[in-house]
């Protein structure tokens, strides 16, 4: 599991805003790592744009060539989900001709695999210390421009 940072609308970047992901060939798989009360101010769908990049830059690779998925549970929203709920959507990424960075995104709710459950297991069914993960995350971020 890795974890990395990600810039939202604010001016400096939040090293608060942080996902863990992981990568599974051609998909790769994140979740957020705050509960919008410990002074992140970004969540995975108003930021997913921002997400991506972080995370093509992080494995330095083109995200063109890759499907992304957001995992959304308690570590990344809080009392809005319980210990055990989850969604786990497939974002469709649209890129502007020539474009480095995604223009839009719209979610596709997908089932996930028993092998995803099973590798994201403490971030459903425990709360996990996000602290552990914060304290890894390379502070590499999208551009917001």
């Amino acid at each position: 599991m890795k974890v990395v940072s990600y810039r939202d609308a604010g001016d400096p970047p939040n090293p608060r805003n942080v996902v863990a992901y992981k990568r599974y060939n051609r998909m790769i798989v994140f979740t957020g790592l705050h509960d919008g009360m410990d002074g992140g101010r970004g969540s995975t769908c108003n930021f997913a744009e921002e997400i991506v990049m972080a995370i093509a830059k992080n494995e330095n690779i083109d995200p063109v060539y890759y499907t992304f998925f957001d995992l959304k549970t308690r570590t990344g929203y809080g009392d809005s989900y319980e210990l055990g709920d989850y969604n786990y959507d497939e974002l469709r990424l649209q890129w502007e001709e020539l474009s480095p960075r995604p223009d839009s995104v719209y979610w596709i709710e997908r089932r996930c695999t028993s092998e995803i459950l099973r590798d994201f297991a403490e971030f459903i069914w425990q709360d996990a210390p996000v602290g552990k993960y914060r304290n890894r995350a390379s502070e590499v971020y999208g551009s917001l421009k």
